[in-house]
């Protein structure tokens, strides 16, 4: 029988109705959990999405065994609603949330109180807290990339100047805090470690996590098509090296499609331009930003699955959600050798590998896979293999729930 813990996550947005990675990598976690009888309540510190959302969830409520309070209104339902609460209405209503939370702290008694890696609930849990030094319950991070990847992407002053107090104050107030932090990558264990204290903190890799059964579906009758799925950055995924290896490689296979599931970041208006200068119009079709549900078909029905992810220090701290999707569906994939990847997979045997960075070495694992269909149906299983024994929900919920028997139990 499950030994019961009950945890407290603060997080910004419902991760029920987002779509992205960030979004899904919540939900395996938390869900994982759940099904091991671990008591979670949320609270969701900015609002809603929209009305229909507020309509759906009300203030508060059950998802599952999941209990969930949203502290505040705030609409985000566009893009000027996003700017204003976030960076005039979020700030003022701060008060509100740091009550709310205090509230809850004292009144659900929790053994964990889970962060979320943001600044807002940096700024509300230490708010909530005040010069409390024995809070009786552990303190909890999850940690996917390096403190200074904002300010890499950052695209404006004020985007720049959160960036720069969200890294200052994840070191300096609250790693010294945490008593367990989880970490995707070994490469950000190492990092992090430095700034945590070492009589306190308890580490434990939690790789990438996949919900298996959500690409349990069966391949439709469609016309062939190679995919990509994730954002339009150039620097983070590499759509630039996407497209020009497809366009070095289209007219050997005209009959085979590229598609671009991707949501417009950056480099959007680039990547429209280039599929524009690379005369792609009629072999490359964007299809937008798709909706969570939409995603495992769009996967399962590719014939093929492409990550060109570029050598950078996120690439190296991180690792890519969406790799992990494209394995769960048993299709062959061709990836970059970059961060931890080669530590899972092997060139032909469980993806087709290529060097970051190269448009060459791209075509190449693009060709090995397109050129001998048999061959690459048995790299697709072996990828799929590589899921169910390192990324599967059920394998990381198993570990994170022993890790919090072992360090709270």
């Amino acid at each position: 029988m499950n030994q019961k813990i009950k945890i407290l996550l603060i997080h910004t947005r419902n991760i029920f109705e987002q779509d992205g990675a960030c979004a899904n990598r919540w939900r395996t976690m938390v869900e994982g959990l759940a099904h091991k009888e671990v008591e979670i309540q949320i609270i969701f510190t900015q609002g809603y999405g929209s009305i229909r959302e507020f309509k759906k969830y009300g203030w508060k409520g059950k998802i599952g065994n999941i209990s969930y309070l949203y502290t505040i209104f705030l609409l985000h339902n566009s893009l000027w609603m996003r700017r204003i609460s976030m960076y005039l209405l979020s700030p003022l209503l701060k008060k509100i949330n740091i009550l709310r939370t205090r509230e809850k702290i004292k009144t659900y008694r929790p053994d964990v109180v889970w962060l979320l890696s943001a600044i807002e609930v940096f700024d509300i849990y230490l708010g909530a807290i005040g010069k409390e030094t024995k809070p009786g319950y552990q303190l909890m991070i999850e940690l996917n990339e390096f403190n200074d990847n904002g300010l890499v992407h950052s695209t404006n002053k004020l985007q720049l100047e959160i960036s720069k107090r969200y890294s200052t104050v994840l070191l300096t107030e609250i790693l010294p805090k945490m008593d367990l932090l989880l970490l995707m990558t070994k490469h950000l264990l190492d990092h992090y470690r430095q700034f945590t204290d070492p009589d306190r903190a308890k580490f434990l890799h939690l790789p990438m996590t996949v919900d298996l059964n959500r690409f349990n579906l069966k391949r439709e009758p469609v016309s062939r098509y190679i995919a990509y799925c994730g954002s339009s950055s150039f620097v983070k995924d590499g759509v630039d090296i996407l497209l020009q290896s497809f366009a070095l490689i289209a007219d050997k296979y005209p009959d085979v499609k590229l598609k671009i599931a991707a949501f417009m970041e950056a480099d959007g208006c680039k990547m429209i331009d280039l599929i524009k200068d690379l005369h792609l119009q009629d072999k490359v079709e964007y299809v937008g930003e798709l909706r969570r549900d939409e995603i495992p078909e769009f996967i399962k029905n590719a014939e093929l699955l492409l990550l060109p992810r570029p050598d950078s220090r996120q690439a190296q701290g991180g690792f890519p959600t969406k790799l992990g999707e494209y394995l769960a569906s048993g299709n062959p994939v061709c990836v970059t050798t970059v961060g931890e990847i080669p530590d899972y997979l092997v060139d032909n045997e469980s993806a087709f590998m290529a060097e970051p960075g190269s448009v060459v070495s791209f075509v190449s694992a693009i060709d090995k896979a397109l050129s001998d269909p048999v061959n690459a149906k048995r790299v697709g299983l072996n990828g799929h293999s590589v899921a169910m024994e390192y990324f599967s929900m059920d394998v990381q919920a198993n570990r994170l729930y022993n890790f919090l028997i072992e360090q709270v139990g």
